[in-house]
């Protein structure tokens, strides 16, 4: 009772203290190579012992020693292991989470192909639409101009015509010599031989 207390104490005080994050790996890791080093020095210690009391002839240290060196190998190898370990932990989530980045931008790159992909297909038949729709135009324009100039030929031989009607009743008035020729004019006919264009216009358009 007296504990839930002193927790509703420091509740309405200001809350309870915030628990501590755990230790990162690399943390882990750094303890576990410093917990190692004294292992390693006390098995180092007692081979050097054991060999130099092999080297005396003192078997019976030596029994003693050696004994004590396998205890301290595998305390060794234990705290080796937990080095050995946590390095093949980090290694292992570096190595997930470099696969995982790129996995994350693999997909980006593919959703943003995508949309490239989607917009490029959606402005190629735009693009096509408006040029079916121009050339409609240009080949109109150009039936157009055809037409036009048709009519400049039918315009010329009017007024051909229109020219011979003339001599022809100024020759009744007596006002010149029956017989004379009407010359037909020739400003849009001659435009056949002279205007690259112009035979372009009437070999291409409808």
């Amino acid at each position: 009772m007296a504990a839930v207390q002193m927790l509703n104490n420091k509740s309405a005080a200001g809350g309870l203290s915030a628990v501590p994050s755990p230790p990162s790996l690399v943390e882990r890791l750094a303890e576990a190579e410093r917990a190692a080093e004294a292992p390693a020095r006390r098995a180092a210690e007692l081979h050097q012992a054991l060999t130099a009391a092999l080297d005396r002839s003192d078997y019976a240290n030596a029994e003693t020693l050696k004994n004590d060196l396998a205890d301290a190998r595998r305390e060794h190898a234990i705290a080796d292991a937990a080095v050995t370990g946590l390095r093949s932990a980090i290694a292992e989530i570096d190595r997930q989470e470099t696969e995982d980045n790129q996995a994350f931008q693999a997909q980006q790159r593919a959703d943003t192909a995508r949309r490239m992909l989607a917009e490029a297909r959606r402005m190629e038949e735009e693009y096509l639409a408006e040029l079916d729709s121009e050339l409609t135009i240009l080949f109109a324009a150009l039936a157009g101009a055809k037409r036009a100039f048709l009519h400049c030929l039918e315009l010329e031989q009017s007024t051909g015509y229109a020219r011979a009607e003339q001599l022809q009743a100024r020759a009744i008035l007596g006002e010149i010599p029956p017989g004379q020729r009407a010359v037909t004019p020739n400003r849009a006919s001659v435009l056949q031989d002279t205007h690259a264009v112009i035979r372009e216009v009437l070999k291409w358009a409808p």
